[in-house]
């Protein structure tokens, strides 16, 4: 159906509750799942705030944190793992960009984020050999 977690929350409150109490040690996940994607909702926001002020430094310490805070899984981790790539990448640190970007792509084989993520690399790997060319020029003059 497509309905998001959250806007079933919102519309069908009680049936929630009703799950979590027929499901209370929560063994089908999907009250892990909707706990997961409002982190991760939070987290954006965070993010967001930060990146639009061109703070990159303290977008990649809150991704850090919220990595390491653990409870992501499969995409949502993917998801996280891409953006500190792409934040790497900002901050011009083009080989820990591209790690963290193996580090998603590994989250969730053949996701459909896959390929974004391989065209990703390749913009990046060009940036890290263009940034090398110029920095061996420098170095010649």
């Amino acid at each position: 159906m497509g309905l998001s977690e959250a806007l079933l929350a919102k519309f069908y409150g009680d049936e929630i509750e009703t799950i979590k109490a027929s499901d209370p040690s929560d063994e089908s996940g999907y009250i892990k799942g909707i706990e997961q994607k409002g982190k991760f909702a939070e987290f954006q926001g965070k993010l967001n705030a930060l990146a639009s002020k061109g703070e990159f430094k303290e977008a990649l310490a809150l991704t850090n944190d919220t990595i390491t805070s653990g409870g992501f899984e499969d995409g949502l981790l993917q998801q996280l793992l891409f953006l500190k790539g792409m934040i790497h990448a900002e901050l011009g640190e083009f080989t820990k960009a591209l790690e963290s970007l193996d580090k998603a792509d590994a989250a969730v084989p053949e996701s459909p984020m896959s390929g974004q993520i391989t065209a990703v690399k390749a913009k990046i790997s060009k940036m890290q050999e263009k940034e090398s060319v110029q920095e061996t020029e420098k170095s010649e003059d």
